[in-house]
């Protein structure tokens, strides 16, 4: 998980600088807890109006 990474150089950053001025910004991609969405949702939308997205290999290969 990429967020695993993120967390452990935030907390090294942290570290490093802890006795100087800085600002850290730290975002998640995936999904995070709690991963049910509230109930009064749950009728808003309709799963089929949303179509899964076109995976192109490409785009994971120039991630690594």
């Amino acid at each position: 998980m990429k967020s695993n990474r993120q967390v452990a150089q935030a907390l090294r950053y942290l570290e490093e600088h802890k006795d100087g001025r800085f600002a850290l910004w730290v975002s998640f991609q995936e999904p995070h807890s709690p991963y049910d969405f509230p109930i009064e949702w749950r009728d808003k939308f309709n799963p089929a109006d949303f179509p899964c997205p076109v995976w192109d290999r490409r785009i994971r290969a120039r991630s690594r």
